[in-house]
C-alpha cells in the first residue's frame, strides 16, 4: 500500500508538511480502506515524516508536540489471561520489583467469577498503594461488563479497559452510567474522526445522564 498507493500522491511534496501530507494520504484512500490496514501504511509514512521533520529540526517528537515535560507516568501489563494464579501473582511481584507502583491484568474469561477471583487476588497480593487496571479486550457483552464490573468495586480499580466491543459507544454508556466505573477505550480506533465521535457521544450522553438526575 505504502509504495503503489501513497508513494504516487507523496513524491514531490514537502516532507515538512506531515499533516497536510496526513490528510492527503486519509483522503486519498478514504473510499475503500479508512481504518485498519489503510491506517498502518499510513501511520508508517507519518511516524517516518514526523522523525524526519525532528532530525532535521533538530527537535525531539516531545518538543514539536508542545510537550512540557520529559517523563510520564507508567503502569507494566502483560498477555497473562490463561495465567494460573499462582504465575499471575508472580508476574505482579516482578512487576513491583522492577519498581512499578502501578499494574494491568487480563480480565476477560468467560467463566465470570474467575474475573472476579483473579483481581481480589492480585489487589490483595500488591496492597492498597499501587493503582490497578484490568482489561477485557472487549471479550465481554454489556450485561456481563455491568455484571463485573460491580463486583470490581471493593478492589479500587482505576479503569476498566475495553469491557466490550469498541464499536458500540452506547454499550460503553450503559456501563458506565450503571456503574460508575472509569472505562478505557480506543486502541482499536484509527482516525481523528473516530475520536471526535466518541468524545461528542460521551459528553453528550453525560449531559443528558446528569439533567435528567438533578
Amino acid at each position: 500500500m505504502i509504495q503503489d498507493d501513497l508513494k504516487p500522491i507523496l513524491v514531490g511534496h514537502d516532507a515538512e508538511d506531515v499533516e497536510a501530507l496526513y490528510d492527503a494520504m486519509q483522503w486519498h484512500v478514504h473510499y475503500v480502506g479508512r481504518g485498519g490496514v489503510a491506517s498502518f501504511a499510513i501511520s508508517a509514512v507519518d511516524t517516518a515524516l514526523w522523525d524526519l521533520s525532528g532530525k532535521a529540526s533538530g527537535r525531539s517528537l516531545r518538543e514539536m508536540a508542545g510537550g512540557v515535560t520529559n517523563g510520564t507516568k507508567a503502569y507494566c501489563g502483560g498477555i497473562d489471561l490463561n495465567f494460573s494464579t499462582e504465575k499471575l501473582l508472580s508476574n505482579m511481584q516482578s512487576y513491583l520489583d522492577r519498581g512499578f507502583n502501578a499494574v494491568k491484568i487480563k480480565v476477560g474469561r468467560e467463566d465470570l467469577t474467575e474475573n472476579v477471583e483473579r483481581v481480589r487476588a492480585v489487589r490483595e497480593m500488591i496492597g492498597a498503594d499501587i493503582a490497578f487496571m484490568v482489561d477485557a479486550n472487549y471479550a465481554l457483552s454489556v450485561s456481563q461488563s455491568i455484571e463485573v464490573a460491580n463486583a470490581f468495586k471493593p478492589y479500587a480499580i482505576m479503569w476498566f479497559e475495553e469491557p466490550t466491543i469498541p464499536d458500540d459507544y452506547t454499550g460503553y454508556a450503559e456501563i458506565a452510567a450503571a456503574t460508575g466505573m472509569r472505562l478505557a477505550m480506543g486502541e482499536d480506533l484509527h482516525t481523528i474522526h473516530e475520536f471526535e465521535f466518541e468524545f461528542e457521544f460521551e459528553f453528550e450522553f453525560e449531559f443528558e445522564f446528569e439533567f435528567a438526575f438533578t
